[in-house]
């Protein structure tokens, strides 16, 4: 082995022994174990505790006593649930009957009310009818007639004929007056 070889065993064993060094102090100690070791139970112990335990027969006997009272209470509440279901039932078969009885009732008297209420709209609005039937002919009687329109607009046509008129005479004496004073001069 040479040299470098030698220095590398030894590195080597070294970190070993520093990794044990630091390993042993959490490794128990002989004391330790038997300390340990005097807390746990004897045999005799053991097998008081197991003679406390229930043998297979007894076990079978308390899971066959639980099957029973399992199925006892199942079937009460079964029973007492169809007892229960069986009366919301009639329940709702009675509620509904009556909800239907209401419905058919207040169909009724929608419908008569339907009836009467269009017949007494209808009279209203034969009312509306003829006031506004009477109204049109009053605006009618009221509004001019075509021939009515037609001697007004030739009234309308004489009064500014008329105006024209008025304005060329008006505008005649000024030239008359403008030219008589000229005249005088």
């Amino acid at each position: 082995m040479t040299p470098y070889e030698m220095e590398e065993q030894l590195k080597n064993l070294d970190a070993r022994t520093t990794a044990i060094a630091q390993i042993l102090p959490t490794l128990a100690t002989r004391h330790d174990l038997r300390e340990e070791f005097a807390k746990l139970a004897t045999k005799e112990e053991l097998r008081d505790e197991v003679a406390k335990l229930a043998t297979k027969d007894e076990l079978r006997l308390r899971t066959e006593a639980l099957q029973d009272e399992l199925r006892v209470r199942t079937e009460t509440l079964q029973d007492e649930l169809r007892l229960r279901t069986e009366t919301l039932q009639d329940d709702l078969r009675l509620r509904t009957e009556a909800l239907q009885d209401d419905l058919r009732l207040t169909t009724e008297a929608l419908q008569h009310e339907s009836e009467t209420g269009f017949q007494g709209a209808k009279a209203h609005a034969d009312r509306l009818s003829e006031i506004t039937r009477e109204q049109i002919r009053l605006l009618a009687e009221q509004m001019a007639t075509k021939e009515d329109l037609r001697d007004l607009r030739q009234e309308m046509a004489t009064k500014e004929h008329l105006q024209q008129l008025q304005r060329t005479l008006s505008a005649q004496i000024v030239a008359l007056g403008a030219s008589g004073r000229s005249k005088k001069r």
